[in-house]
């Protein structure tokens, strides 16, 4: 087998036999996000299809945005929890580390047609990198 091949299953290993790890908005906050964490979230995995090119021919602009993948994100991962007082900033690091902002939200966003979900995801997201 290649290299590659061995690395996803290897992955793909690791991640099933971390299920307490995924998602990880269900981790403490006081724990940073390790290289494990990345590969078995959920958003490397719609990174992986929606906005990071798979190729130098298939950039990721050139794929259909979905305003509603938006608004599913922000209001499943990145609004505040009953019970607590801030964002979870582990579910924005986590779109972060994915190219979010860069590769997907930010080419794709236009104010004029922009929802609630859509400005208050750039805003965090803008926050983040500050």
């Amino acid at each position: 087998m290649p290299p590659s091949t061995l690395n996803r299953i290897r992955i793909l290993l690791t991640c099933y036999s971390r299920p307490e790890s995924f998602p990880l908005s269900t981790a403490s906050s006081n724990t940073g996000i390790t290289l494990s964490d990345i590969q078995c979230d959920r958003f490397t995995q719609i990174a992986a299809a929606t906005w990071l090119p798979t190729t130098t021919t298939v950039s990721a602009t050139t794929r259909q945005f979905n305003p509603s993948l938006v608004v599913e994100i922000y209001r499943t991962e990145l609004t505040v929890k009953s019970g607590k007082k801030t964002v979870p900033l582990q579910r924005v690091m986590m779109l972060e580390v994915s190219q979010y902002l860069e590769n997907y939200f930010w080419p794709n966003f236009d104010p004029k047609t922009a929802t609630f979900e859509h400005v208050m995801s750039m805003i965090l997201m803008i926050n983040k990198k500050v």
